[in-house]
């Protein structure tokens, strides 16, 4: 990403404060293995750099893991780093032969059953970092685009794309509307519309 990005996101700007930011590995010396162009210290400075700049950003990533000759101090460096990264959920892949990738040749494959077992860590510690997020957002009053009604609620999204319901009597469809967060509920917020 641009270092001046942040300056771009901050407001007043057009764009949304949401960005996905794939990091791969918490590890440098696994990223070094896969062959990535970055350490995970700049990417710390790159997002810590918006984090800071952009209120309200919600920051997800990608984490593959179970790549070959990941050791469980390489794994536990990655679990550490995601835990203290401002970073607020992400996706969690386990690692699979790829029928072109260079890692395909590599020795050390990690036992399916350690790789689910690193899986359910990260996607558990991964959970509880959105939930953190959303709490965290309980009581402020956001806009949200509201898309669809399911089950009588209308589900929406805010700016940094985290989902939103609220009830109401009025079509909310594709309109913008200021709704009270209330609670977190199922993983996304139940608001109240502010009249």
């Amino acid at each position: 990403l641009p270092l001046d990005l942040a300056a771009f996101m901050r407001p007043p700007h057009k764009l949304c404060p949401f960005l996905h930011v794939p990091i791969q590995s918490g590890c440098d010396r696994t990223l070094s293995r896969m062959g990535r162009p970055y350490t995970t210290g700049a990417f710390l400075q790159m997002i810590g750099n918006v984090v800071s700049s952009v209120p309200g950003i919600m920051i997800g990533t990608d984490v593959i893991v179970g790549f070959p000759g990941e050791t469980e101090a390489d794994f536990e460096e990655t679990r550490v780093f995601l835990q203290e990264a401002p970073v607020h959920f992400f996706h969690v892949f386990r690692y699979s032969k790829r029928l072109k990738a260079r890692s395909r040749s590599f020795e050390e494959e990690v036992p399916s059953g350690e790789i689910l077992r690193r899986s359910r860590i990260l996607r558990d510690l991964g959970g509880q970092k959105q939930a953190a997020f959303l709490a965290g957002l309980a009581g402020s009053t956001q806009r949200a685009l509201f898309e669809q009604k399911k089950n009588q609620y209308w589900i929406g999204r805010l700016a940094n794309y985290v989902t939103i319901k609220t009830r109401s009597g009025r079509n909310l469809r594709n309109t913008l509307v200021d709704v009270r967060v209330d609670a977190v509920e199922d993983g996304c917020l139940r608001g109240t519309l502010v009249a």
